[in-house]
């Protein structure tokens, strides 16, 4: 007597359901590693990002004290241009006061209109 039972069709899933599962495996492995691989980019990123933030400061100074410089050196050519104007002769110092609306506030400092 045989003791074995077959039944038709049996085992013939088996290659199937395993090709299914391995590249279900595979899909899953590989966005896995695009996940890692983006996370190190945003890493990355931000670390540069810390890193601009941190130096910007210091890379600014110099600018902004060129900056104060040229203002200062502006604004005393303009006090000097309204003095020539209200004291002197100098109608060309008149037309360049008129002309781009040159006046001198309260505190001393030359103000000029918004262009």
């Amino acid at each position: 007597m045989n003791t074995e039972y077959t039944t038709p069709g049996q085992g013939k899933s088996f290659i199937p359901l395993t090709l299914i599962s391995l590249s279900i495996i595979i899909f899953f492995a590989s966005e896995l590693s695009i996940i890692s691989k983006d996370r190190e980019a945003i890493s990355t990123s931000m670390q540069k990002w810390e890193d601009i933030q941190n130096n910007s400061g210091a890379q600014l100074d110099p600018g902004v004290e060129k900056s104060k410089q040229a203002e200062a050196v502006v604004q005393k050519l303009v006090l000097d241009l309204l003095d020539l104007a209200n004291k002197g002769n100098n109608d060309g110092a008149k037309q360049v006061i008129t002309k781009y609306g040159i006046k001198q506030a309260a505190n001393g400092a030359a103000t000029t209109p918004a262009p």
